[in-house]
């Protein structure tokens, strides 16, 4: 808008009084057009002095139209470049919260993955088998030996199948006991995660710096020189309109205002600090977006490095669970093999349970309790259903309170 209005402007000043004054001077011309009327030509005639004033003007006039023309292919290129930058910065941040929420994630699922496994191992505490703890269960040779866990059965019981049943559950348990052991190991190691935290810190600050440094560098510091020379070419403009607003005074003698050239130089030396900036700034992006790449590439580095990793334990985890499960399964092979259950009854020992002096006879003897005396009648009686109006049986107890 503030070029269109200049515009208007670009018009020699009115001549000063001195060529009011001139020499003026007339005569007939033969028209071009073949009529009998001819033209009257009016000629003014100059002073050199007049002349020179003149062509003084049209050079000023000259000078800040080619001015005003390179202010505006300057904003123009500017536009477009600030565009760019602007759209470079925020393909930086969204790459750096990317990073962040990347390298979090993965943060927060060891975190969780190691909280998991010690919970896990640590339930295996509060499990019971065969009223025991699992921890108790752990030694698979105690259990087998005499006087284990199957010695001390009631006489009910097979001891051949509790010696059986103890040391499945000493297998149980021992396989409990060991993933347990190696789940705990896993989950307390952390080694990781702290990995992994110190490379999000590191990849925080340095993403921040670079998108900072970016702003604060490139985009704010160019704005701010670009808005100088839009100033300075602004104080240029109006000290031409004021200018041309004094020129019959300064033809006169008098003063005429403010130098011209002082602010045309104040906008040059703008100019010349803005190009020197967009020139730094091309070499600073360059860099910025170097530091950035390397804390990139750090941070894929670290994050690939530690899943890898992480994987390879886990294989190895379960590699060690299996193994010790094998293990426990070849050591409940080499133990003695059990009686099982025995097919004959006597083994129970049923009979010397149930012979007489073995003191489990001694309820079947005791007498009944008498009839209770608070009952009058009891039978079974017929009564009909309130809603279907159907006859259904019960057997009922009238007692001397006068209840049913």
């Amino acid at each position: 808008a503030a070029g269109g209005a200049a515009t208007g402007s670009w018009r020699t000043p009115p001549p000063p009084a001195a060529v009011m004054n001139a020499a003026i001077t007339t005569s007939e011309v033969r028209s071009h057009e073949g009529d009998a009327q001819p033209w009257m030509m009016v000629d003014v005639a100059r002073t050199d002095a007049e002349a020179r004033l003149s062509a003084q003007w049209a050079l000023k006039a000259s000078a800040f139209r080619t001015l005003e023309q390179a202010e505006t292919t300057r904003r123009e290129h500017f536009s477009g470049w600030s565009a760019a930058q602007a759209s470079t910065l925020a393909a930086l941040q969204k790459q750096a919260a990317k990073g962040r929420g990347e390298q979090a994630d993965c943060l927060s699922f060891l975190q969780q993955r190691a909280a998991a496994d010690l919970a896990y191992a640590a339930s295996f505490s509060k499990h019971r088998l065969g009223g025991k703890k699992v921890s108790e269960l752990a030694d698979l040779r105690a259990a087998a030996l005499p006087g284990g866990a199957g010695s001390g059965c009631a006489p009910l019981c097979d001891a051949g199948g509790c010696s059986e049943l103890a040391a499945v559950m000493s297998v149980l348990g021992c396989m409990l006991h060991h993933a347990a052991e190696k789940l705990t190991r896993f989950g307390e190691s952390g080694g990781l995660a702290k990995e992994l935290s110190a490379s999000l810190e590191a990849y925080g600050a340095a993403s921040d710096a670079a998108c900072k440094a970016f702003n604060s560098d490139v985009v704010e510091a160019a704005a701010r020189l670009d808005a100088a020379c839009a100033d300075a070419f602004a104080a240029h403009r109006t000290a031409w309109h004021q200018a041309q607003q004094n020129a019959s005074a300064a033809a006169a003698g008098a003063d005429g205002g403010k130098d011209l050239w002082l602010t045309e130089f104040h906008y040059r030396a703008a100019v010349a600090a803005f190009s020197r900036r967009l020139w730094a700034a091309a070499r600073g992006v360059r860099q910025i977006l170097e530091r950035f790449r390397a804390a990139e590439h750090a941070r894929v580095a670290t994050l690939h490095g530690s899943l890898r990793v992480f994987v390879s334990l886990q294989q190895r985890l379960w590699a060690d669970v299996a193994a010790s499960t094998t293990a426990v399964h070849a050591l409940f092979k080499e133990l003695p093999a059990s009686t099982g259950l025995a097919e004959d009854p006597k083994a129970i020992a049923l009979e010397a349970l149930l012979s007489p002096g073995s003191g489990h006879d001694e309820y079947a003897s005791q007498p009944a309790l008498p009839p209770s005396a608070l009952v009058l009648h009891e039978g079974s009686l017929l009564y009909q259903r309130a809603v279907l109006r159907t006859w259904a049986s019960a057997h009922a107890v009238l007692t001397r309170d006068g209840f049913v």
